[in-house]
């Protein structure tokens, strides 16, 4: 089914009760967790931003870290089975990255061939050499000797990954990243709203999972713009970035700016927008600065 931006503005709205619908529509994506609707929101943004444009990378990049039961597998889980993700395990027995293609998991051929579709990557700091990732992430592509030659696939992958010990995985890959979240073992009051949640199943399931796949289809057909269409849409569209970097006396490189960028655009297709504002700029940025707490790794 197809239906225009407009039809499912509408929609997404009034199952919002006339709210901003993007600060409800989260809650429909892994319904069977409770909460985490900032997580929630940056899969979306990594959903909807499928390919990479002439001009660098759009793909977001999402990693989710906390100790084994914390509840971040689940989403792991939720993508593959309501998304079509590739799933992988960190266990190199069961995937890994080296190979010439022929073996029983594809090798480094799965990459390209979930070209434009979702890895979800369970226990990335197990998976075997695991810097060769850092071409897939950052360019949506590697090179592997073929034959005694080199070639290269494409590999724009949307990528989720998580991890039980992130000390483990080379801030090479880290630093590729654009959202990272920290998962803390649930309180008593979670649990005992996880339990209420699992003993009661969730209302309506398959309808809201079949207007979020239209929603998301939606979303992803829209190319919101960046580019300024005069000086003073710049100078908005800067403005954000520059109180950021005097409040923190400290300036950020051209790739953390970028990252900035493309997860406003990924803000602006989710709000079915066709043009990225200084709103969804700085909306951005706070989803940026609160993930960059989470790693304590350099900036470059």
């Amino acid at each position: 089914m197809t239906m225009s931006a407009t039809d499912v503005r509408e929609i997404l709205t009034g199952m919002a009760d006339g709210e901003d619908f993007l600060q409800v529509v989260p809650e429909f994506f892994c319904p069977e967790v409770v909460g985490h609707t900032d997580v929630k929101l940056g899969i979306l943004c990594c959903l909807v931003n499928q390919w990479d444009p002439a001009e660098g990378r759009d793909r977001i990049n999402i990693l989710l870290k906390g100790q084994p039961g914390c509840g971040k597998t689940v989403f792991v889980d939720h993508l593959r089975d309501h998304w079509g993700a590739l799933y992988l395990s960190g266990e190199a027995k069961k995937s890994s990255l080296k190979g010439d293609g022929r073996r029983s998991d594809g090798g480094t051929r799965l990459f390209a061939k979930y070209n434009g579709g979702i890895v979800a990557h369970d226990e990335i700091e197990a998976f075997s050499d695991i810097n060769t990732l850092r071409d897939v992430l950052e360019g949506g592509r590697y090179v592997e000797t073929v034959g005694g030659k080199y070639e290269e696939f494409e590999a724009q992958i949307r990528y989720v990954a998580a991890a039980n010990d992130v000390s483990k995985v080379p801030t090479p890959i880290l630093s590729r990243f654009d959202l990272v979240y920290h998962f803390d073992m649930p309180t008593v009051n979670e649990s005992i709203q996880i339990a209420r949640r699992i003993i009661a199943g969730v209302k309506n399931l398959e309808t809201t999972d079949e207007m979020l796949h239209i929603y998301i289809a939606t979303a992803m057909g829209l190319n919101p713009i960046i580019r300024p269409k005069e000086i003073a849409d710049l100078e908005a569209k800067v403005k954000p970035f520059a109180e950021h970097f005097i409040a923190i006396d400290e300036g950020r490189s051209g790739r953390w700016i970028r990252s900035i960028l493309r997860i406003a655009k990924a803000l602006a297709r989710l709000k079915l927008k066709d043009e990225v504002t200084d709103v969804e700029i700085t909306e951005a940025l706070v989803m940026r600065v609160k993930s960059d707490e989470e790693l304590e790794i350099p900036f470059d």
